[in-house]
């Protein structure tokens, strides 16, 4: 079942993503040679991260809450890297599309075309923020995880769309 459901989910998401890769390569070009081009790496960095404490986590005998890392981790080692892989490719283009919608709801002039992007931002800290968590108070109870987290991704959001404001 769960090899399954992460194969599904792959082909999935080739099928739909696929298309629009060479217009996503080239608005991610444009990004990096900003003079704050580093900012848009942050969905792939809370992707790596997200990974790897999860991995430590588990190792550790901790539980994972996401029946797709679950099954990709279960499947066994050769299931981890395309996992990896198609999980950063998917941050990096929601955080694409959302700088789109940000232009599209606010105005290509306008700061607040930004907030889509941080809220993205914000809401991928999830992962590394309630792993990190996890790993430092194994035995939190359920209010402060979840007052964690949320600090979490308000402090992210806040921070990059704080950045972006600054620039404008």
């Amino acid at each position: 079942m769960g090899l399954t459901l992460v194969l599904v989910t792959g082909i999935a998401c080739l099928v739909f993503g696929l298309w629009i890769i060479p217009t996503d390569l080239e608005e991610l070009s444009e990004l990096f040679s900003r003079s704050d081009g580093w900012i848009f790496m942050i969905p792939i960095a809370l992707v790596v991260t997200d990974i790897y404490l999860t991995l430590i986590g588990l190792s550790q005998g901790n539980w994972e809450l996401n029946p797709f890392v679950a099954s990709a981790v279960q499947i066994g080692p050769w299931a981890v890297v395309p996992f990896v892989v198609s999980y950063m490719a998917l941050s990096q283009g929601l955080a694409l599309a959302m700088l789109s919608i940000g232009k599209w709801l606010f105005g290509v002039v306008h700061q607040s075309r930004f907030i889509p992007f941080a809220l993205t931002c914000g809401a991928a800290s999830f992962g590394p923020v309630s792993n990190t968590e996890l790993l430092a108070w194994p035995g939190a109870g359920p209010i402060s995880y979840s007052v964690g987290m949320i600090m979490g991704m308000v402090a992210l959001s806040f921070g990059v769309f704080l950045h972006f404001r600054r620039l404008s």
